[in-house]
């Protein structure tokens, strides 16, 4: 099955060079540890979700099982910080992640999927009708609000 492929990979030196630091904030880069990204097309285009610990909200996919040592139990895919990786010079080279999060992910690739997908969609609604208070908390803090999505 299609879906079934995934890729996991690194957001390439390019990407952290079109993208600094200083000029987009919300990008979770600490010291040189780069994000880690699930890669999933969506549409017309391609998004990098990063590997996260210690998520705090449910804009994102909890992983039920981590041998990762974090400060909570939470360990996940961070919707919130999602990338757009068109440009495939913005994705780098392989990467591993944790064995148990690792196989979670391959029997629930669909699912994420699809939940990122709601999340995209109702980012793309919040942008028609950005004063809706309540609406704009759940985007308050997206990687999203950097690019440019039709």
């Amino acid at each position: 099955m299609k879906d079934k492929v995934f890729k996991i990979k690194y957001l390439s030196e390019k990407f952290y060079f079109d993208y600094p630091i200083d000029k987009f904030p919300e990008f979770e880069l600490k010291g040189d540890r780069p994000y880690v990204i699930f890669v999933v097309k969506i549409k017309d285009h391609t998004f990098g979700i990063p590997f996260r610990t210690n998520i705090k909200h449910n804009y994102c996919y909890k992983f039920k099982k981590s041998g990762r040592k974090t400060e909570s139990s939470s360990t996940g895919l961070d919707f919130t910080k999602a990338v757009v990786v068109d440009n495939e010079e913005y994705i780098g080279s392989d990467a591993l992640v944790d064995k148990l999060e690792f196989n979670e992910l391959s029997s629930k690739i669909i699912f994420v999927k699809k939940k990122f997908e709601n999340y995209l969609s109702n980012y793309l609604k919040y942008l028609s009708n950005p004063d809706d208070e309540n609406i704009a908390k759940k985007y308050k803090y997206t990687t999203l609000a950097y690019f440019s999505i039709e």
